[in-house]
Order: C-alpha cells, then structure tokens, then sequence
C-alpha cells in the first residue's frame, strides 16, 4: 500500500497522544466514513490522516501486517497500533462496502472492447468500453493520450509487484 508523504506525516501526530484521544478520534473518524454528523473540533490533521490511511487500507485490503508496518515506520508504540487495528477489525467490512458503493475502482474488468475510427478535425479516435462486473465504462482517447494511459498503468504494475516482492 503506497501512501502519500502528507498521510504519513500526518500519522505522526498520533504519537504523543494518549490512548483515550486517539480512541475517540477513531470513533469520530469511523462515524464520518458512514457518512453520519460528525464535527471533528480538534486534531484534524491526524483524523484526516487516519480516514485516507483507513479508506485506502480497505480499498486495497491492505493485511494487518502491512498496517502495523506503516504505523510502526512513523513511530506508533505497540499500545496504540493496537487501539487502531482493534477500531479497524471492527469496522473495516463497513467501511468496504461504503467505497465500494461510492468507488467504481472496486469493479473488475471482464474484457475490453475498442474501435478505432477516424474524425474529421479530431484525427484517429479510439472508442473504449471495459466490460466490468458493473456498468460498462467507456471512454474516448487520442493515440498519445491511449500512449499515456498504458505507460500509466505499466508503471502501477511494476510499483504494484515492487511492493509484493517485498
């Protein structure tokens, strides 16, 4: 699971707290992920840390090892890192099914379909549909525009198998 600097950074606020704080930052932050009213008066910066850390947890289903790793790396002590996987076993399923009704990055794609046409004015066109367990996307691309999209997804491959050799 790759994270951007600003989440880890954010993390590291989390270490000079006290358990009862960070216990009810966790309950703030789950309520807001459910979409209920939440008002998060103080520590913000570690709860939006901890809601982007939590939703790309359970987007990529990251295993409780690489999260304690992350959490370990910006300084959590075992008391806390624990506080935090306990909140997240609990609400981990919820907080998937909630992205994965907002996200279509949870739709797998079944097959890809393209036609390649011809406008006048507009050059070559490529005309996409990925066939998905959901709605079909489609899509229309330029050639440099297609060029970059596949360099785009290579790149995730080789960060994707780079961090699954580890």
């Amino acid at each position: 699971m790759e994270l951007h600097s600003t989440v880890l950074e954010g993390l590291t606020d989390g270490i000079g707290l006290d358990s009862a704080t960070l216990d009810s930052i966790f309950c703030q932050m789950y309520k807001t992920l459910a979409g209920k009213e939440c008002t998060l008066l103080y520590h913000k910066k570690l709860t939006n840390a901890l809601l982007l850390f939590t939703s790309e947890a359970c987007r990529s289903n990251a295993s409780v090892c690489s999260l304690i790793r992350t959490l370990e790396e910006v300084g959590w002590d075992e008391k806390k890192i624990s506080l935090f996987i306990a909140h997240y076993s609990v609400h981990a399923a919820t907080v998937q099914s909630l992205l994965a009704q907002h996200c279509p990055a949870f739709a797998s794609i079944h097959d890809v379909k393209w036609w390649l046409a011809f406008e006048k004015g507009r050059g070559p066109v490529y005309q996409i549909t990925l066939l998905t367990d959901g709605n079909p996307v489609k899509f229309e691309c330029n050639p440099g525009q297609l060029s970059d999209l596949v360099s785009q997804l290579q790149s995730a491959n080789f960060s994707v198998n780079k961090i699954a050799s580890q």
